[in-house]
């Protein structure tokens, strides 16, 4: 029910930063809580901007999600380059707070989704709770019960 959305009690992110995706993070924090998903997987994390979002709604929450995020953390030639700090700094900040759910996979989509598939494959069948939930920066999800 909408009266019941966690951000209406007060939601401040414990990792701000101006991006794109700043505007979206109480949206994407109530989803979570709403939709409890069992996995949560984020393409593209880059500074975990809304990677971290999801992460402070599992842990507020207690949605007992298990999170990772997939990232070269290098960039590309759309989003542009960025430097290993990036990655040491998400490193840092996922292993101090998220440490127990939340996972960084370094790699690239093509060679997650090899692994996730297993994952689906195991959960596709517990859909009381939302069993495979993929969160992607851009337009595409990889195939879920979510996102067909």
């Amino acid at each position: 029910m909408i009266l019941n959305l966690p951000t209406l009690k007060g939601f401040t992110p414990r990792r701000s930063e101006t991006t794109a995706w700043s505007d979206h993070a109480p949206f994407g924090y109530d989803l979570v809580a709403e939709l409890q998903p069992r996995l949560l997987v984020e393409l593209g994390a880059h500074t975990g901007q809304s990677y971290f979002t999801f992460c402070q709604s599992v842990s507020e929450n207690g949605t007992d999600t298990l999170c990772y995020a997939v990232d070269t953390w290098k960039g590309d030639q759309h989003a542009g380059f960025y430097p290993e700090s990036v990655y040491r700094d998400v490193k840092a900040h996922n292993q101090e707070i998220y440490g127990g759910f939340s996972y960084l996979l370094r790699m690239t989509f093509d060679e997650a989704r090899a692994q996730f598939k297993r994952a689906s494959a195991l959960t596709h069948n517990a859909r009381e709770r939302g069993s495979v939930f993929f969160f992607r920066s851009g337009k595409q999800c990889i195939k879920t019960p979510l996102c067909r």
